[in-house]
């Protein structure tokens, strides 16, 4: 038993033997929240079908709305107040796309779409949701290919998750609530990976869980990865909160899980297929006085292998900025970067595809 103890830490040590995370390069930074209070939390990317480069960033302040920025950073449109937490883009080839945030002044799931003539986000009101829950806090949509429409899953600050399905179109939406299951503890970050089926949620106290994706579906979760120490195996890659989770899909089923270990100030980066650990890399900005600024304590992340523009050739990355010297902010990498620093390579050509 003892010896069987032994070779359980003795594996652990040469699979977790160094998580110094590598340093990578921002490109640009947004600008900051209102407020010196936490505030900025989770971003998402709305790609523009007609040219790429103008691409949106929507991202959250928690204590006056949602705001809206172009790639390099420049807010373009701040809504009305309200308190959103988590946001994210339900989009496809032919479906410019839905952008959901979970709102606590009410706790719903509110809705919105980008005007094609002004490039603003507008209230589309039939698609708001009440939940009920206690009090929204994670969130995740995609457009489900195989049903035709778009799919939004919340998580409340209790651990309870609910799945929505969207059936209609512009001004005539309704929805069906087709899932709820409870993670156990705090949940924020949610990832979906339709192409392999699974839905993945970091419990911040815990690790990373994946979830079948079809709410039909009877598979036991999976626990891919926990908080250290894990002493009988491989896992303990993480560190508490498990915050943001993104997926960087490279098309043909290949791409990255990517985690944020927020004491750490880092994040954790997976083979999309095999779950397998991989390392981790930080964020740096080099400022114009020569000063460096270190993207820390991260919350909402998010990335997109769409190429958009010069600037980003093969996507973005985006990450909550803890501590930006007064307010909090985002930082955007762009994905060449990564991929250059951690020897990340996709044996598949980059799908193009704006819902990805």
């Amino acid at each position: 038993m003892h010896f069987i103890f032994a070779l359980g830490v003795l594996l652990a040590c040469a699979n977790n033997f160094d998580r110094s995370p590598v340093s990578v390069p921002c490109m640009a930074e947004t600008e900051a929240v209102a407020t010196t209070d936490d505030a900025a939390d989770d971003a998402a990317v709305w790609v523009d079908p007609v040219d790429p480069s103008k691409s949106l960033i929507i991202w959250t302040d928690k204590k006056t709305g949602l705001v809206v920025s172009d790639l390099s950073g420049t807010t373009l449109q701040r809504l009305a107040p309200s308190r959103p937490n988590n946001v994210d883009v339900a989009q496809h080839a032919g479906f410019e796309g839905l952008v959901f945030s979970s709102d606590r002044a009410d706790n719903s799931i509110r809705a919105f779409r980008v005007d094609p003539a002004t490039r603003n986000l507008v209230a589309e009101p039939t698609a708001t949701i009440a939940t009920g829950l206690d009090e929204v806090y994670g969130l995740c949509a995609y457009f489900d290919t195989q049903r035709g429409g778009p799919t939004v899953i919340v998580g409340s600050k209790s651990g309870t998750v609910q799945t929505y399905e969207l059936q209609g179109s512009i001004g005539a939406w309704n929805h069906n609530k087709t899932r709820t299951f409870h993670v156990g503890g705090q949940a924020e970050g949610f990832a979906v990976d339709q192409d392999l089926g699974f839905l993945y949620v970091g419990e911040e106290q815990v690790g990373v869980w994946q979830y079948p994706l079809a709410p039909s579906s009877e598979q036991p979760r999976r626990l891919v990865d926990i908080v250290r120490p894990d002493p009988y195996g491989p896992k303990g890659n993480l560190v508490p909160d498990v915050e943001g989770i993104t997926l960087y899909d490279a098309g043909d089923r290949r791409g990255w899980l990517i985690v944020s270990c927020q004491s750490e100030d880092r994040f954790a980066v997976y083979d999309r297929e095999t779950l397998a650990f991989l390392g981790s890399f930080a964020l740096t900005l080099a400022r114009a006085d020569g000063s460096v600024d270190r993207v820390t304590h991260t919350d909402g992340i998010h990335a997109t292998a769409t190429p958009l523009g010069p600037g980003f050739p093969r996507g973005i990355f985006i990450a909550q900025d803890d501590n930006n010297g007064s307010a909090q902010n985002f930082k955007l990498a762009s994905w060449s970067a990564i991929a250059d620093v951690m020897s990340l390579k996709a044996s598949a050509p980059l799908n193009a595809d704006p819902s990805h």
